[in-house]
């Protein structure tokens, strides 16, 4: 398994255009590709999801679409937790329970 896959990495399609052209480009610009299935048309591979948005400009250059067929990784299964602020207070309440008595007495003191 490969550690980029396991904080964030993305599984995509190349269809259309230059998409050996594309893959030359990645290499040179030292996006590293991995996991790549030649399909009709294009190719399936995958790659940190952090050398996606670089990708994508350089399939523009050449005229290639591309598709993000899957999201992998812990950050993509935390990121929909981030935005919730009460899970957060209630582990911080968990954690630090010093600070449970203390919103208390200020609870009382209203």
């Amino acid at each position: 398994m490969e550690p980029v896959r396991l904080w964030a990495a993305v599984e995509f399609t190349a269809q259309n255009g230059s998409t050996d052209a594309l893959l030359g480009h990645a290499a040179q610009a030292g996006l590293h590709l991995t996991r790549i299935v030649p399909l009709p048309g294009g190719f399936r591979a995958r790659c940190a999801a952090w050398h996606y948005r670089p990708l994508a400009a350089l399939a523009r250059q050449g005229h290639v679409r591309l598709r993000v067929e899957k999201r992998l990784g812990l950050f993509f299964r935390l990121r929909p937790l981030l935005r919730r602020t009460g899970l957060w207070a209630g582990l911080a309440l968990f954690i630090f329970p010093s600070l449970n008595s203390s919103i208390r007495t200020l609870i009382n003191l209203i």
